[in-house]
């Protein structure tokens, strides 16, 4: 099975960072552990994805918190990892569309 790499853009938050080399489209400095917020602080993302363990460590729900206070602030999303296809395949059909629309600007 092909993975298509994340963008840069993109981070990933786990429970335990054991469990980043199971998501092979992130580099291990695009992931993250929920039990450290501190770490986060000064990073921005288009696209934070996070698995189910994250959500469930004690102290994770302050790393959410900030976490959205970034999306909010700079444009970024909150998506679960399940979504990843899914906001992969839109890329594309963003990518697709604009290399499209540039094809006909440049032909008139």
């Amino acid at each position: 099975m092909i993975v298509q790499p994340a963008s840069l853009e993109d981070i990933l938050v786990v429970g335990w960072l054991q469990e980043g080399p199971q998501y092979r489209q992130f580099q291990p400095n695009q992931v993250f552990s929920s039990n450290a917020v501190d770490r986060l602080r000064g990073r921005r993302f288009r696209r934070a994805f996070f698995t189910q363990s994250a959500t469930a460590l004690p102290r994770s729900g302050r790393f959410f918190e900030y976490l959205h206070q970034v999306a909010s602030r700079y444009g970024g999303e909150v998506r679960p990892i399940e979504d990843y296809d899914q906001c992969m395949l839109a890329d594309e059909v963003d990518r697709y569309l604009r290399e499209q629309l540039d094809l006909l600007d440049g032909g008139v």
